[in-house]
């Protein structure tokens, strides 16, 4: 950079010293951030040029870790607009949401930003609680086509094929009779002689 471009007219060891020093000064007009960051742009640029930055995200309210360390900066802040980018899991996976919203926006309650997979979820925090075989079955064997909510229950729409009776005890009360016959504990239905 020739010395003219920054000492603009100046004639005296006090015009020379009197150069503004910050960036903003010389290059507010270029500034893809409108001045919303502040003046300080060497907290992610440096004089040798301003590409590529290099933004500490850890001073950030959204800090990046798992796969959100690989993605390109421009992914998720569109135009260089940094201030006011969504932070939420749904508002930049929505067209990949497998659950196509019906389970809300909370996909960090079984998600992590490692991976999609493997995910897991507390299944004592719903209707239905794993006991027995069951903690040791894999989920899409009762959750096809990753459909959680209206998953069956009763016993027999699981196991009609393994009923040695042929639907002579079933009733439309299943959970009733499932209780009563100790169908909840669910390692007791051979040992009971109900399948």
């Amino acid at each position: 950079m020739a010395c003219g471009q920054c000492h603009i007219n100046d004639k005296t060891l006090a015009d020379l010293k009197s150069t503004p020093q910050d960036c903003v000064s010389c290059h507010s007009a270029k500034d893809v951030h409108w001045g919303r960051l502040g003046p300080d742009c060497g907290a992610c640029h440096t004089n040798t040029g301003w590409v590529p930055a290099a933004c500490n995200h850890d001073l950030a309210a959204f800090k990046l870790n798992g796969q959100h360390l690989i993605v390109s900066c421009g992914d998720c802040h569109v135009n260089h607009v940094l201030q006011g980018t969504p932070t939420t899991c749904s508002a930049c996976h929505q067209d990949k949401d497998v659950h196509q919203g019906r389970l809300g926006a909370a996909c960090d309650s079984c998600h992590t930003t490692h991976g999609w997979t493997p995910a897991t979820y507390d299944h004592n925090l719903s209707a239905f609680k794993l006991t027995g075989l069951h903690t040791t079955t894999a989920c899409a064997n009762c959750h096809i086509n990753h459909v959680l909510q209206g998953t069956p229950t009763g016993c027999y729409t699981c196991h009609v094929s393994q009923d040695k009776h042929n639907g002579q005890f079933v009733v439309t009360a299943v959970p009733a009779i499932q209780q009563e016959a100790g169908c909840q504990h669910h390692s007791t239905i051979p040992a009971l002689g109900l399948l």
